[in-house]
């Protein structure tokens, strides 16, 4: 496998910005300066010899993933396109020089891009880069590099204060697919124009008849009818193969860009909005897809079919370009002056739906509550309420959908009719031919019935659009800030200082924190007390990075945490606050894609917390399946598995907010403390406690009033004594 020496070659910042904008290009991100700039200092400063494995985390900081392959040369430059390409790095000049292969060119020859020197393609022998490679033929193994945005749909989001239209939201999603989509298009096209056969064999049929009675025209007509519909129905089938592709492309994106949200979004997003009920709105694109593929197939070809026929009778005589131009007139009316407001109604309907949802899942989740004396009768009238909203709004929507609806078959009506009239006229003038008369006819009749059909694919774009809307209130949401380039020590208990810090909520008029001055000493055992709402969880939240201060400087060794990617800050700080176990094994649940934690850690932090052997006597052992609900772990199981959690990534800052306070066992208890408070423990300890023995057992204790911090309190008055 090729792997290129760097040892000797010299870093340029300016040929790695040029790379990765190029990169960014190519996928269509936009990248942040301020985040690509920090980056490449960052990247400066940990200069390894593997130039692949910097790309990929250069990228990463930029809002693109990179997936590493080792694969032959000659199989990545045949799988190779424009939009994906591979990126791998040889040596030229004594300096590193990156290769975005963009596939195969002529035979023997390939398209590459130098992206650091020059953006622009060129076309090189095979044999001549695999040398600049230094491969020792064409078949060897190379270490490859594929770009990919880990947010597809960023094109989606809206910019300022203002939702963005669902309308250019559409257009946005779609811009990933376009190229699939002109391929959809031109099928369309050709099974327009075969669309036609019919009707012409028709004329072609009653004009030969009307001359004579023979049979070969006939059997031609109808042998040319016959390739005709079966190449239609090929083309169909293929363009039936490209829409499913769009459809599971729009859903891989969007499973891609939400999870990428969810990991990064502001804890602030959740303080007005259910989270996990917000996150319902995913399934809309169940209905993007559903909707695009019905549009594509069917409206595609309704469009095509109507626009291919009106130039035909346009070809045919003048007044039945007339009537192409009133029929389009008539079609325009219908769609955008009898469809006037049904996107507001659908998404009006959307809401209100998503609001009969949420209800019923709060009905689910309080079952205590709502089967207790009144708790049944009141959800029900809640239910009916929120179910009468959607009703009326659903009424709204049909009654615009209703006019539209009356309008198409109008449209039939009329023009099939109106045609009739005006073609026989024609042919007793001797200006149209009987059977350009029955074509017409058969042509205007496949339009406007088309057309009455498209009545229905009118409801299914409005639907698209209410499900667009949903997905951009995930798209919307606010996320954590992006770069940082300083760089923490690896090991060793963090010293923290908190420095002018407010903290306030939304909708709260005075700060639910304000701390002054608060230094905590690196390997110090911190207690922290105070009443129910004093601002102890939101400590505990900067000190995570979960929540930025409204004011004022949080320090961690020396530096801003606002100059640290929180990614980092995040492999230093353990914060355990409540049980959060997700469908996986133990294993799975303690490693936590910490890829760095073998077996050995993951059983050491199990011992330390005393799960071990009751894990291992299970009969699957540490491979049990664990439910979102912890089972089959007791409480106090699952509350030991969670600080299991936190200290086996060995946090140089551990914050535990009240989980001992949950521990009332007092084995388990005493093994706790003597694990998180001891001597010998490698970080710095925040522990949020009001319990008098916790307290005790810490080095300083400060009181939380009023958002407000005060050294001393009880476990510190405990500690003088």
């Amino acid at each position: 496998m090729s792997d290129p020496m760097s040892t000797s070659s010299t870093f340029d910042p300016a040929a790695w910005r040029a790379l990765v904008r190029w990169m960014a290009g190519t996928h269509h991100v936009e990248v942040s300066q301020d985040a690509l700039d920090a980056a490449i200092r960052r990247l400066e400063v940990r200069h390894t010899d593997a130039p692949v494995d910097q790309l990929v985390w250069v990228l990463q900081q930029v809002g693109l993933d990179g997936i590493l392959v080792d694969r032959p040369f000659d199989e990545v430059v045949r799988d190779a396109e424009p939009a994906h390409p591979w990126v791998t790095f040889g040596a030229r000049h004594d300096r590193l020089s990156p290769v975005a292969v963009l596939g195969a060119a002529r035979r023997g020859h390939v398209t590459v891009v130098d992206p650091m020197n020059s953006p622009r393609p060129r076309t090189v022998r095979l044999r001549d880069l695999a040398e600049q490679l230094g491969l020792p033929d064409t078949s060897a193994h190379v270490r490859w590099m594929v770009a990919e945005s880990v947010a597809p749909l960023a094109a989606m989001r809206s910019r300022g204060d203002e939702p963005m239209d669902p309308i250019a939201r559409l257009k946005a999603l779609l811009q990933g697919e376009r190229q699939t989509l002109w391929v959809a298009v031109v099928y369309s096209v050709v099974i327009g124009l075969l669309s036609l056969v019919v009707p012409i064999a028709v004329q072609s049929l009653v004009n030969t008849i009307a001359f004579g009675s023979a049979t070969q025209p006939l059997v031609v007509l109808t042998l040319l009818v016959a390739v005709g519909l079966g190449f239609s129905a090929a083309i169909n089938a293929l363009r039936a193969g490209v829409v499913e592709i769009i459809q599971r492309s729009l859903f891989a994106r969007t499973a891609i860009d939400v999870t990428h949200r969810l990991l990064r979004v502001r804890a602030e997003a959740f303080d007005r909005y259910h989270g996990p009920e917000l996150v319902n709105r995913f399934f809309d694109v169940v209905t993007v897809q559903k909707s695009a593929a019905l549009l594509l197939i069917d409206g595609l070809s309704v469009v095509m079919q109507t626009i291919i026929g009106m130039v035909l009778l346009a070809l045919y005589h003048p007044w039945l370009l007339a009537f192409d131009v009133l029929m389009v007139a008539a079609m325009l009316v219908i769609v955008f002056v009898l469809g006037r407001g049904a996107i507001y109604t659908s998404i009006g309907e959307s809401k209100a739906k998503y609001a009969l949802e949420a209800w019923l899942e709060q009905i689910a989740s309080h079952l205590v509550t709502f089967k207790s004396k009144g708790g049944a009768e009141y959800a029900t009238r809640r239910s009916q309420a929120l179910l009468e909203d959607y009703l009326t709004y659903r009424a709204k929507h049909f009654k615009i959908l209703l006019r539209q609806i009356i309008g198409s078959f109008a449209l039939q009506a009329v023009a099939s009719s109106a045609l009739l009239g005006i073609g026989g006229w024609l042919v007793i003038e001797r200006q149209l031919t009987l059977g350009q008369l029955v074509a017409s006819e058969l042509i205007v009749a496949l339009m406007v019935s088309a057309f009455t059909k498209f009545g229905k694919q009118l409801e299914v774009f409005y639907d698209l659009a209410a499900a667009i809307d949903k997905l951009g209130a995930l798209v919307d949401l606010p996320l954590e800030p992006a770069g940082g380039e300083a760089i923490l020590t690896p090991a060793g208990p963090a010293a923290v200082s908190v420095q002018g810090v407010q903290v306030r909520y939304p909708d709260g008029e005075d700060a639910a924190l304000s701390v002054a001055r608060l230094d905590i000493a690196a390997g110090e055992r911190l207690g922290v007390s105070g009443p129910i709402g004093s601002g102890k969880s939101t400590l505990a939240d900067i000190l995570f990075g979960l929540r930025a201060p409204s004011r004022g400087t949080l320090v961690l060794d020396g530096f801003d945490t606002r100059d640290i990617p929180l990614a980092d800050l995040r492999q230093c700080v353990s914060l355990v606050r409540s049980i959060e176990v997700f469908p996986g094994t133990v294993i799975d649940n303690v490693r936590l894609g910490r890829d760095d934690l073998g077996l050995t850690e993951v059983n050491e932090a199990l011992r330390r917390v005393g799960l071990l052997d009751e894990l291992q006597a299970l009969p699957d052992g540490l491979s049990t399946k664990l439910h979102p609900t912890a089972r089959p772990l007791s409480s106090r199981q699952a509350w030991r598995l969670m600080v299991a959690r936190a200290i086996a990534g060995r946090p140089r800052l551990l914050v535990v907010d009240g989980v001992l306070d949950q521990i009332d066992y007092s084995e388990d208890r005493e093994r706790l403390m003597q694990l998180l408070f001891g001597a010998d423990a490698p970080w710095t300890l925040v522990c949020i406690t009001d319990d008098p023995d916790l307290l005790a057992r810490c080095s300083r204790v400060v009181t939380l009033q009023d958002g407000q911090v005060r050294e001393g309190g009880f476990g510190a008055r405990e500690v003088e004594a």
